[in-house]
């Protein structure tokens, strides 16, 4: 049973950085905002030649969306994401899997959204994430 993943690493880095609300997985209609939100969009696992390693490299798509109640305040928080979520070479610890992260990499910042009928501003942005784990 895997409890690390790229989310967990992308949400203890937003932990560490904000006190706006951070959700692993959709942020749910009613949440209180400004709020976080972090999903896997894809991940591959590196197999080797011989696959008896007990250390594998895993990649993830990571997709973090954040949602305010005004622009100024989405392209702030949007902000704040992309300064914390850079790390290369960092231990994680969650529970009593430790994990070692290679690289957080951004890609790909997404368009503006607004919903007019409950005032929602939205934007995401992807980083790819890299770490080591054992299998």
């Amino acid at each position: 049973n895997r409890i690390m993943s790229g989310v967990a690493i992308i949400k203890k880095l937003l932990n560490a950085a904000t006190t706006t609300q951070v959700i692993a997985g959709v942020i749910p209609i009613g949440t209180t905002l400004p709020a976080i939100g972090i999903t896997q969009i894809s991940g591959k696992m590196r197999d080797t030649l011989a696959g008896s390693e007990t250390i594998r490299l895993e990649t993830e798509r990571i997709q973090v969306t954040v949602v305010s109640k005004s622009y100024a305040e989405q392209k702030a928080l949007l902000r704040t994401v992309r300064d914390a979520c850079k790390a290369i070479e960092k231990l994680f610890v969650l529970s009593s899997e430790s994990v070692m992260c290679k690289a957080v990499i951004e890609e790909f910042i997404g368009p503006d959204f607004y919903d007019s009928e409950v005032i929602l501003y939205m934007q995401s942005v992807d980083f790819m994430v890299k770490y080591q784990r054992s299998i």
